[in-house]
């Protein structure tokens, strides 16, 4: 993506923020609220779950688009939340082996190039007892008619929503990257192509 692509996509993201945060609003709540120490959120975009930390937490937002920065330093100050930006990839997290207490990823894992080794970074930068905690949209189940329109539309859809992979199967990728603990829940949403969703969280 060139760098008018990265600036045109993060305005766009700023533009549906509030609508996507309307629908995944109460899930957030539970999840995010009560969330303490050091908190990195991966992919963290302009700053949508920004509002639902805690103003004693340390804050790391890996985001690979410089062009967000802006927007989630601007975010975080009129939050009153003081917050660490750095860029990079999940695949590459430039952080320390069990440095962090919570990762947070929010609609990520769909757009990272290698899910099983972001996978295996989250792991590595969180201590012993951490949490990744996660909203994530994923694949239908197979043989359905939503399975078959998410394969037909992959690649456009990628190319439109900066490589967005609407037919992966994250859950079961959580389910065998040895955690301790997998905790999930399948959710539907409004938009069906992005439906179903999991949510929940996964302890070191």
């Amino acid at each position: 993506m060139g760098a008018l692509q990265k600036k045109i996509f993060a305005y766009l993201i700023y533009g549906s923020e509030k609508s996507i945060d309307a629908v995944l609003k109460k899930d957030k709540k539970k999840l995010f609220s009560r969330l303490k120490g050091t908190i990195l959120e991966i992919g963290a975009g302009t700053g949508a779950n920004l509002a639902y930390y805690s103003k004693n937490s340390k804050v790391i937002c890996l985001e690979p688009n410089p062009e967000m920065h802006s927007f989630l330093r601007k975010k975080a100050a009129s939050l009153g939340l003081k917050i660490n930006t750095i860029k990079g990839r999940a695949e590459a997290i430039p952080l320390r082996k069990s440095s962090v207490d919570i990762v947070v990823s929010t609609h990520v894992l769909c757009s990272v190039e290698d899910v099983k080794k972001s996978v295996n970074e989250i792991k590595r930068v969180l201590k012993k007892g951490g949490k990744f905690v996660f909203i994530e949209h994923v694949a239908a189940k197979k043989r359905t008619v939503l399975k078959t329109v998410q394969n037909l539309l992959v690649q456009v859809w990628s190319l439109l929503f900066d490589r967005c992979q609407i037919n992966r199967n994250i859950g079961d990728v959580l389910k065998k990257s040895g955690f301790s603990k997998v905790t999930l829940q399948e959710k539907k949403f409004a938009f069906p192509i992005v439906s179903p969703h999991v949510v929940g969280f996964a302890r070191k």
